[in-house]
């Protein structure tokens, strides 16, 4: 008997014990259940509530417009850049459409631009508005040269030195290599970075037909690039390879002559900044230093000059036309566009040419030759007349609180949704038809050269090499007769910055 009521107690007990984790269990699963339906909702209001620019914050701008003061209209994504009308179903001016709308929607603002037809009328309007005390437009945009004349006449605020600015200048959608460039002694009027993509178009590279480095058994340029050995000494040994005069025995231009390289006087200056050889560098407290004079520089210029005035397989226009014979300009490239040609020295935007486009030979991409193998780095020199940066104007009324906020907030969402569409879909998947071209791109990209003297052209130093090319003369007389004037005028503009920094 009292086995019996021993068992029926241990069964109780049993039952007892399973309804009690039953319980147990209900109870976890639903608190699971609660918890995960409680983050779901605490994630699906944070996301609601989160700023569109995160480190900017909520904020209503009581519809503000930020207007834009740009040039060339025409330029190949320049009108896009800034407020396209509509969608029209072209990637890129979709993304910045986009762009704006978000903007709008956030924060209440907008975002407009106007127009001047060149650089000159450019400059000339902005001194008569600061002049006058007011402005149409409330932020630059436009080369790097042109604002540097801006800045020396004070008229420019200094980015490091502004009070009230939500600029976050050494956050990633900023150039900082670029920005730090164009620094001098910690002075900056005028920055770049995901705020453009005219930094990236106006960068210099060097165009090869493809088809003709198989077809003459050459090296792979790429290859080169890869290993480190892509030097100025390598492309010249291929340029006289497939150099050839047409009917007539003779190298004079006529479109059945095959060159080697085709391009123009000033690649001379850009093929020394791909040889990391910059005309100014600076000292410890950032202040700029003539560097022409450098032994290093002399042996890049050396070796520049005669590639350049070799002319039995090489051309640039100014030997047979000048500069700004834009017509002609396009007669020497023409080499290239037929096939006549195996690089072209250019900006990256050749790469939407018309004539580009319309080639029927395989073409890449490659950054501007390095001086000798045991250089740590390719650079890239970039285009100081076009090379967009942005800058504020000193015109009554300016309101730093909201210009910053919008300035940062589209470089923020630049980043994030307008240059990988230039970039990845536009420019790698539509304009160059290989697998190697963008990882190209991407170190042309990453190592560019910004250099201060033809920022500001101290002394017209932008055009020192070409004298030394057309003159055929030596950098150590050169600079004999030019480096005092070149320091003056250097320090001279130093003043002045100081004292627009101050003001």
């Amino acid at each position: 008997m009292k086995k019996h009521l021993i068992a029926a107690l241990l069964l109780c007990g049993m039952l007892l014990s399973l309804c009690l984790a039953s319980c147990n269990n209900n109870s976890e699963e639903s608190s699971a259940a609660h918890s995960e339906n409680s983050q779901t909702a605490s994630a699906e209001e944070s996301k609601e509530n989160r700023a569109l620019v995160p480190h900017l914050g909520k904020r209503d701008l009581g519809g503000f417009t930020l207007t834009f003061l740009a040039c060339e209209p025409d330029g190949t994504f320049n009108t896009e850049q800034f407020a396209p009308e509509e969608l029209n179903e072209e990637p890129f001016n979709d993304a910045v459409y986009n762009r704006n709308k978000r903007l709008t929607d956030e924060y209440n603002c907008y975002v407009d631009v106007v127009w001047t037809e060149g650089f000159g009328s450019y400059e000339t309007k902005v001194e008569n508005d600061i002049l006058a005390g007011n402005a149409d437009y409330n932020v630059l945009m436009t080369g790097i040269q042109t604002l540097g004349a801006i800045a020396e006449k004070r008229y420019l605020y200094d980015l490091n030195n502004i009070e009230g600015s939500n600029l976050h200048l050494n956050d990633e959608w900023w150039d900082k290599s670029a920005d730090e460039a164009m620094t001098i002694e910690g002075m900056l009027f005028f920055a770049t970075g995901d705020i453009t993509v005219y930094d990236d178009q106006c960068t210099q590279c060097i165009f090869f037909n493809k088809d003709m480095i198989e077809a003459k058994g050459l090296d792979n340029p790429y290859q080169l690039v890869y290993d480190g050995d892509w030097t100025l000494d390598a492309m010249w040994e291929m340029c006289r390879a497939v150099a050839v005069a047409g009917g007539d025995g003779t190298m004079n231009m006529e479109l059945d002559d095959t060159y080697g390289f085709v391009g123009a006087a000033f690649d001379t200056y850009k093929l020394i900044m791909g040889m990391d050889c910059p005309q100014i560098e600076k000292d410890s407290n950032g202040a700029p230093v003539v560097a022409i004079g450098n032994e290093r520089n002399v042996n890049a210029f050396n070796k520049a000059y005669n590639f350049m005035s070799d002319r039995a397989c090489n051309v640039y226009l100014e030997q047979y036309y000048r500069w700004d014979d834009y017509d002609n300009n396009y007669r020497v490239k023409e080499h290239f566009y037929i096939g006549q040609a195996l690089f072209l020295a250019d900006n990256v935007w050749a790469a939407s040419y018309e004539k580009m486009r319309a080639t029927t030979f395989n073409y890449g991409v490659l950054p501007t030759p390095k001086f000798d193998a045991e250089q740590e780095r390719y650079v890239s020199a970039v285009d100081p007349y076009r090379f967009y940066a942005m800058a504020i104007p000193k015109v009554n009324d300016m309101d730093i609180d909201k210009v910053t906020f919008v300035l940062d907030a589209i470089a923020y969402l630049n980043k994030e949704s307008v240059t990988p569409i230039y970039y990845e879909v536009t420019l790698k998947e539509k304009r160059f038809r290989d697998d190697d071209a963008p990882k190209m791109l991407d170190t042309i990209f990453a190592n560019r050269c910004v250099d201060p003297s033809v920022i500001f052209n101290w002394d017209n130093c932008i055009q020192y090499y070409n004298s030394m090319l057309f003159g055929g003369q030596s950098v150590p007389a050169f600079m004999e007769a030019n480096g005092e004037k070149l320091e003056d005028a250097m320090n001279q503009c130093i003043e002045e910055l100081r004292a627009a920094s101050n003001t």
